[in-house]
């Protein structure tokens, strides 16, 4: 365990992989492989925060004290700028929210989440969002902890915690990703760009520069991109003609029910503010239970 200062921890950023940054190794979470590369290769600024990480961080310590009231148990905060690297490789390192034990030597390490109510019926369900695990089980990597949770509030009513094993499988595909990504980053070489690349694709190249090339290795991307328009038009379609389908069927009612389905087509009003004011029906189709 180190504890550093602010400016030794952001001075120390691009020379590490932290535990919060692994899931994009696995192309989950908000940012890909390739915009890591390019923080870590200095061509864009790293990730500073935003309201939605000023307001999680407010909320550490309410969450800290659910747990502690669900669990019985006391938490520790090694703090911010504390970093637990890898025993064996020390590019890998993790800040826990919060542990369980000896502050050096912990238990359990504890993440604190604030999640909103978009898209989390699985967490309700017992299982946690993929990349917040391979987070917890790369700070259970690097601590030594074999225990670990990950405690949630939702929106700003509902608390649930769910508790993990280490996975020794896992902190090996953890290990072996985060040295993939590291022997390309120490060559400069960038990995394979996918559909989260975009953005950082647009601050890396923000201006063209007039100039022309030849490269017939793309032919297999355009080729690509242009089935795929063709299937989506087809899909377009598609779903219209079956939307025309339960049209026909409904009629003037709000609510058709259909084996495991439910169909609604209500009238909705949506108020003019950024856009223009309009009234329509809008159709939607949920897969219901067989209760």
């Amino acid at each position: 365990m180190d504890i550093l200062t602010e400016q030794e921890w952001l001075e120390s950023r691009l020379a590490h992989i932290g535990a919060s940054e692994v899931p994009a190794l696995f192309g989950l979470g908000f940012m890909s492989a390739y915009e890591l590369m390019a923080v870590k290769l200095g061509h864009v600024e790293p990730f500073s925060g935003n309201l939605a990480t000023s307001i999680g961080l407010a909320l550490e310590d309410i969450i800290a004290k659910e747990f502690t009231k669900k669990h019985g148990l006391e938490l520790l905060d090694p703090g911010k700028y504390t970093v637990f690297p890898h025993h064996e490789w020390p590019v890998l390192r993790a800040t826990p929210d919060r542990v369980i034990g000896d502050l050096e030597d912990p238990i359990a390490v504890v993440e604190l989440k604030h999640v909103s109510e978009r898209n989390v019926q699985d967490v309700r369900d017992g299982k946690a969002h993929d990349s917040h695990l391979v987070q917890l089980q790369t700070q259970m990597l690097c601590t030594g902890a074999r225990k670990g949770y990950l405690a949630y509030v939702i929106g700003n009513s509902e608390y649930v915690d769910l508790e993990y094993d280490y996975d020794a499988e896992w902190g090996d595909m953890i290990l072996d990703r985060a040295k993939w990504f590291w022997e390309l980053k120490e060559a400069g070489e960038y990995p394979e760009p996918d559909a989260k690349s975009i953005e950082v694709l647009k601050k890396l190249h923000p201006k063209d520069s007039g100039e022309e090339i030849t490269d017939d290795a793309m032919e297999y991307w355009i080729s690509r991109r242009q089935a795929a328009k063709a299937d989506q038009k087809a899909l377009e379609q598609e779903i219209k003609e079956c939307d025309a389908h339960l049209m026909d069927a409904m009629g003037d009612v709000t609510t058709l029910h259909a084996g495991n389905f439910q169909v609604t087509w209500k009238w909705q009003e949506r108020k003019g503010y950024s856009v223009e004011p309009s009234e329509t029906r809008v159709l939607r189709v949920k897969e219901t239970s067989d209760e």
